[in-house]
């Protein structure tokens, strides 16, 4: 009977979150799938949420954030995030879509969080993907004392195509004795940098994976294997925040307990 429990609560978990919770997904007026797949990925890391309710921000752009997260936990329909696009049209970088990269923005609200505090998250950047590796690369951190590392895949061409070649992603690594988990990625679909959509795949603790697409939030199998579709950013927390899976601090210790 006990294995019976543990092999479907996986199942039965993500289905309450897609079915009944549905607060997951954002609104997308028309150029902002760059900003909801970042929101998203950070929104769903474990320990992030808890690292961003207990620092007092000060900044417009993080304490907006935090008042759009309570509203995703609380709401049971897809928000638009209206007043936070509002405020980060202001910046020149991303009015109307210009500037409109997953990476860049992640970088953005990255250096809004320093000003407030010590970073939530390191941010790597691996500018050639075909000599070294994801692993590699998280090899040379002094220190991973954070909620969340991320590493953005750099795929520009000189034209500003996209580099479709494969990379390798580990489902964990290990750094200076502290062991980092897959948490997810933020894919792109589209042949340049600067057009096309982004999207992001969050990887559960049992190994499930959840798609959110804007306001389409649905299971997904595994990582995405189109074509046209590449991984552009991907994401690592460490193994001691994970409580059970992607939904745990939504649900709180049931995880555990099960």
């Amino acid at each position: 009977m006990l294995q019976l429990i543990v092999y479907f609560f996986p199942i039965y978990e993500t289905n309450v979150c897609l079915n009944k919770k549905k607060m997951s997904g954002l609104v997308n007026p028309g150029t902002t799938c760059y900003r909801n797949a970042v929101l998203q990925l950070m929104r769903y890391a474990p320990g992030l949420w808890r690292w961003m309710k207990s620092v007092p921000h000060k900044t417009a752009v993080c304490t907006e954030i935090r008042l759009l997260f309570d509203k995703m936990d609380e709401s049971t329909v897809p928000i638009n995030p209206v007043e936070f696009n509002a405020l980060v049209d202001k910046n020149p970088t991303f009015t109307h879509g210009i500037g409109a990269d997953a990476a860049e923005f992640m970088k953005f609200l990255s250096l809004n969080l320093d000003r407030d505090s010590e970073t939530g998250w390191l941010s790597l950047e691996l500018k050639d993907f075909r000599k070294i590796g994801i692993f590699e690369l998280l090899q040379t951190l002094e220190s991973i004392d954070v909620p969340m590392v991320t590493v953005h895949i750099y795929r520009h061409k000189t034209d500003d195509t996209v580099l479709t070649d494969s990379i390798e992603i580990p489902d964990r690594i290990t750094v200076k004795g502290k062991e980092l988990r897959l948490h997810g990625v933020i894919s792109h679909i589209g042949k340049s940098v600067y057009s096309g959509h982004f999207r992001t795949l969050i990887k559960g603790a049992f190994g499930n994976w959840v798609s959110y697409n804007d306001t389409a939030v649905r299971p997904f199998k595994k990582a995405p294997e189109k074509r046209d579709e590449c991984v552009i950013l991907v994401a690592y927390v460490p193994s001691e925040n994970y409580c059970g899976s992607v939904f745990s601090h939504l649900f709180g210790a049931s995880a555990r307990r099960v």
